[in-house]
């Protein structure tokens, strides 16, 4: 153990340990072992409890805050900094306030938040809830921070936490507990709260505060959520990148939130030279090969950057003599940049900006490195601290939660397809999942497989697909459908890698083409999904899945991309193919960008007098099915779900095995 210096420079020597077998009371908090494993626990405790009130919290802003009352991108900015910006006001009246007050405060905002998260039912009252949940994580973390003697392991523990939140949110199926109505999110909340509750108390002991652990690596905590959040977390990169079954897909989760857990592990055993330097050239080189989430090497991407993550939070000054205040302002300031961060990245769905996702997760992971280098080089002055004997025990329970949820994860299944109808027809179903959120916050992507499996239909065109976005909860909507149905599953960004468009199909699938197309006004970038399946006679069809922009003036934007789709549907005539077009067009009947298709001979399935949007009191047809004129529309019709913002447009047609492509007007 070496001297550490204090804020003014000075020298002291922290306190020895006492070796295990020297200790005389093994049972008093004081004892570093004890102290350390109640810190621990608390922490894991903590970081599992508000990575899932931030699941629920962060659309519930969107949703009913920001559509629901009209709030502005800028307002819901300021919604979010005002929430996550009390830690760090809390963190100025440490010393007046012992920190261990601070984190059971904090501690029981969490439990309360997420027991009351079993009572309410979206709207205003879930926002409120999940609001003062989020607080009150902050409020703890500030606690924890200014109170432990020893930050390493309790930013392990915080690190831990969600990680394994996060797994355990893999094996569901990227659906919370918290979104799971019965007596499976019942008793699975009151399980958690009941498990979390007896380590936040027995924490609150152990936080006696001093100068003993640093403060600058606390402020790679914040940043360090939404890496994890954003780019190592969501399965449906996974899923993208690889191709992969359900099953694995949930297991190879797992196994990128325990490359976070040991690779803490290693940082809190190595020295901080080690640990710091490689975890800044791992997180840097993962974020830029995980930002492309197509191929092997975006898989490979997540994995280098989860081990980073570990590294580079939980490596540093283990010592350093700062006082409680400053690791309390650190670490809620790091708060404050998550906010901040994590508005910048998807604010561009809003917003017209000059960055994007890409620029903001670079800017974070080079934030992060530098922050770790830093906090490294400081610590290798100091020299190295004897490891914890806590950590060989750790490991062995890491691996053991590890291969227990993959076990687990691991056997998630897709049913199989029914054999469809006899009777000649083909059903296609258009349905836009507004990001799998009713209109009152809700998560219903399970409601929403379910009704798609009853409609057994042989296509079905989704937009608003979200296959990770960190602010909706990272949920994969697109594997949650094909699981319920068992319908193959294509997909196109168009905002990003992991939010677009996409098709279930059950006929086969003989090639599948995305475009871009004309961005126009609109913020967001839009795309058209062309897939070629196979009717049961043999014969090909295309459908084009695309969602045109809502934001247009005197044409400027949807013709353009109406005109696009055009393009495309003329390309699959020259080839002998007739084509459907479904989606959100944003367009009513007799508007021009409806025209540009009906000129193709393309026609609208729903009549004129049929309304879409919204789905309570629609006043407006803008969701559509074009069929080409050798499929005769048997009967069209919407459903009012509950579920979206928008009716699911059901359609049937004839079959015809006679026909032949339609000539090219």
């Amino acid at each position: 153990m070496v001297d550490a210096s204090t804020d003014d420079g000075r020298q002291h020597a922290p306190a020895p340990l006492l070796p295990r077998s020297a200790s005389p009371h093994r049972s008093s908090p004081t004892d570093p072992e004890v102290r350390d494993t109640a810190v621990l626990g608390g922490a894991l405790a903590v970081g599992y409890l508000l990575l899932e009130l931030l699941r629920v919290w962060m659309p519930s802003l969107v949703v009913v805050l920001g559509e629901g009352s009209g709030v502005l991108p800028i307002g819901l900015a300021f919604a979010a900094l005002g929430t996550l910006g009390l830690a760090p006001v809390a963190a100025a009246f440490v010393g007046p306030i012992p920190p261990r007050l601070l984190w059971l405060l904090g501690g029981m905002l969490l439990l309360g938040s997420r027991l009351a998260l079993l009572l309410v039912d979206g709207g205003p009252p879930q926002l409120t809830v999940a609001t003062v949940g989020v607080a009150g994580g902050g409020i703890a973390l500030v606690g924890l921070a200014a109170g432990s003697m020893r930050g390493d392991l309790a930013r392990l523990g915080v690190l831990g936490g969600a990680a394994l939140s996060t797994a355990v949110l893999g094996v569901l199926g990227a659906v919370d507990l918290t979104w799971r109505g019965g007596v499976a999110g019942t008793a699975g909340g009151v399980l958690i709260v009941a498990i979390a509750a007896p380590a936040i108390a027995a924490a609150t002991r152990a936080l006696d505060g001093g100068r003993a652990a640093a403060a600058w690596p606390w402020g790679t905590l914040g940043p360090a959520l939404v890496l994890l959040g954003v780019l190592a977390a969501p399965t449906g990169r996974i899923a993208i990148a690889t191709g992969w079954s359900p099953g694995r897909v949930a297991a190879a989760s797992v196994g990128l939130m325990a490359l976070v857990v040991l690779g803490g592990l290693l940082a809190a055993r190595a020295g901080p030279l080690l640990a710091g330097t490689a975890g800044a050239a791992l997180l840097l080189v993962g974020t830029a090969a995980a930002l492309d989430a197509s191929g092997p090497s975006a898989f490979a991407g997540q994995a280098a950057l989860s081990a980073g993550l570990g590294l580079c939070v939980v490596s540093g000054l283990r010592g350093g003599g700062t006082s409680p205040r400053r690791r309390g302002v650190v670490v809620g300031a790091s708060l404050v940049l998550l906010a901040a961060l994590v508005f910048a990245a998807y604010a561009g769905a809003m917003l017209r900006l000059p960055f994007g996702t890409r620029g903001v997760m670079l800017t974070t992971a080079g934030l992060l490195a530098a922050g770790s280098l830093v906090s490294t080089l400081r610590g290798a002055r100091l020299g190295r601290e004897a490891a914890s004997p806590l950590l060989g025990r750790l490991t062995a329970s890491a691996l053991v939660v590890t291969l227990f949820l993959a076990g687990i994860g691991g056997l998630r299944s897709t049913v199989e397809p029914g054999p469809g109808r006899d009777d000649g027809t083909l059903r296609i179903v258009l349905a836009n999942v507004h990001y799998g959120f009713d209109i009152d916050g809700r998560q219903r992507a399970p409601q929403v497989g379910d009704l798609l499996a009853e409609l057994d239909a042989d296509l079905i065109a989704l937009n608003e697909v979200d296959r990770g976005w960190m602010i909706t909860g990272s949920p994969d909507l697109l594997s949650t459908y094909s699981a319920a149905t068992g319908l193959t599953p294509v997909f196109a960004g168009a905002t990003d890698e992991v939010w677009g468009n996409a098709l279930l199909s059950r006929l086969p699938v003989l090639e599948v083409r995305r475009a871009t197309l004309p961005r126009g006004r609109d913020p967001l970038t839009r795309s058209a999904l062309t897939v070629i399946v196979e009717l049961p006679d043999g014969t090909p069809l295309g459908i084009v899945v695309t969602h045109l922009s809502d934001i247009d003036r005197q044409g400027d934007t949807r013709v353009p991309q109406a005109q696009g789709v055009a393009a495309i549907v003329a390309r699959l005539r020259e080839r002998s193919i007739p084509a459907v077009v479904a989606g959100d067009l944003n367009a009513r009947p007799g508007d021009a960008e409806l025209e540009v298709l009906e000129d193709l001979g393309l026609t609208r399935a729903l009549p004129d007098r049929v309304r879409t949007y919204p789905d309570v009191a629609p006043r407006v047809q803008i969701d559509h099915v074009l069929v080409p004129p050798l499929l005769p529309v048997v009967s069209a019709e919407t459903i009012a779900t509950g579920l979206s913002d928008h009716r699911f447009v059901v359609v049937d047609v004839r079959l015809d095995p006679t026909r032949s492509a339609a000539p090219t007007p």
